[in-house]
């Protein structure tokens, strides 16, 4: 994901070990932000200067200027992140139930459904 300045968040999973890395095009180098045992990275998404982590052990929120991160929550498992494109909502699919995401660090159930969610398409009516 683009972080801006010809840099890249790269977010990979090694040996049982989840890895956020920041990739410099410039000098093709790359520094290891924060890692996570014992977790898999399912998705992320860059928020103004957080990074918000949906992994095998819940859901995080990663500061990059600090280097700190916060748990957002250990019971939801969400698979994929969605960014809203008009008023950048967030939404977060975990199996069956989507949820939304607010700046305060809430967590709000949108809906629940009998099968699982694989994509959310946010429409916007005018």
């Amino acid at each position: 994901m683009p972080k801006g300045n010809h840099q890249y968040i790269v977010a990979s999973n090694f040996l049982g070990t989840a890895k956020l890395n920041i990739y410099y095009e410039n000098s093709n180098s790359m520094t290891t932000e924060l890692e996570i045992p014992n977790c898999e990275i399912y998705d992320v998404i860059i928020l103004n200067n957080n990074i918000l982590i949906a992994s095998s052990n819940g859901l995080y929120n990663f500061n990059l200027s600090g280097n700190l991160m916060s748990t957002i929550s250990t019971s939801h498992f969400c698979n994929k992140i969605v960014k809203g494109e008009q008023n950048q909502d967030i939404y977060l699919i975990c199996g069956n139930e989507l949820w939304s995401y607010n700046s305060s660090g809430s967590l709000n159930l949108v809906n629940t459904v009998f099968d699982s969610i694989r994509d959310y398409l946010p429409f916007y009516n005018k």
